[in-house]
């Protein structure tokens, strides 16, 4: 019906509505106010039991949720250990290759615990390692260049003086920290010369590195071979003793 009255739009309804008030006085409401109160009239107010009732597709979600969370945490978790694994190693590769003095001895000794010695300090630079009864006596000596004779005498005389006062015969093992100013790349020649060699073995003597005491911690930690192993390795042998070589493996450290 052309004379019908149109509707008008919801803005000119509020427009008209907020007129009329002003016309009378009245405190118009701003428009935001009018559409919060909409919605809170829209609202379903749920009962108590609402809550204790799910479906499938909710309940499937709420357990990827919690498997995603636990994935995290178990992430995090070994995350720590790494870091903590490589911290150590770290701090140990570094003492053990190139430090002096105390450093290197505590580096040494930590080794020898790993390897279920109780290693005690006997001597200025000598660690007395024992399980029920002294077993060895660790003489460690670092060096810019390969070991020279005069480094290993005191070794064997220690071995002699312990035996004397205790009447126990430690093995002896000699632990060097060579070429401690060159990287591992550009050490081209021995540890330890034939001639060395032969003493230490004719005088019943372990030659051993800290580049090998640090293979044997690495080793360990890897699960590649038991202490008891090592142990026995170290005490049966005479001169320079074989493996644990990690030389061709060292390259340059990774950021990170």
């Amino acid at each position: 019906n052309a004379d019908a009255p149109k509707s008008q739009p919801a803005e000119q309804k509020l427009s008209s509505h907020r007129d009329d008030a002003n016309n009378n006085g009245e405190q118009v409401p701003e428009a935001k106010d009018l559409m919060k109160k909409m919605e809170n009239m829209t609202k379903t107010v749920g009962t108590e039991w609402c809550n204790d009732y799910s479906f499938p597709d909710l309940e499937d979600l709420k357990r990827e949720k919690s498997q995603l969370t636990d994935g995290i945490r178990q992430t995090q978790a070994k995350i720590a250990a790494l870091e903590n694994k490589i911290s150590q190693l770290d701090s140990l590769k570094n003492a053990l290759l190139g430090s002096e003095g105390e450093e290197l001895m505590g580096a040494c000794s930590r080794v020898f615990k790993r390897l279920g010695w109780t290693a005690k300090p006997s001597d200025m630079d000598e660690l007395l390692l024992s399980m029920e009864r002294p077993e060895a006596l660790a003489r460690i000596v670092r060096t810019t260049n390969a070991v020279r004779g005069s480094d290993l005498a005191p070794l064997a005389q220690s071995v002699i003086t312990h035996w004397g006062e205790h009447e126990i015969e430690p093995k002896g093992v000699f632990v060097a920290c060579t070429w401690a100013n060159r990287a591992p790349v550009d050490r081209g020649e021995a540890d330890f010369t034939d001639a060395l060699a032969d003493f230490a073995q004719k005088k019943s003597l372990c030659l051993m590195t800290t580049m090998q005491l640090l293979c044997m911690y690495r080793d360990l930690e890897l699960g590649k071979v038991g202490a008891e192993e090592i142990r026995r390795r170290i005490i049966e042998t005479n001169g320079r003793l074989q493996g644990f070589s990690l030389e061709s493996a060292m390259t340059k450290a990774t950021a990170g």
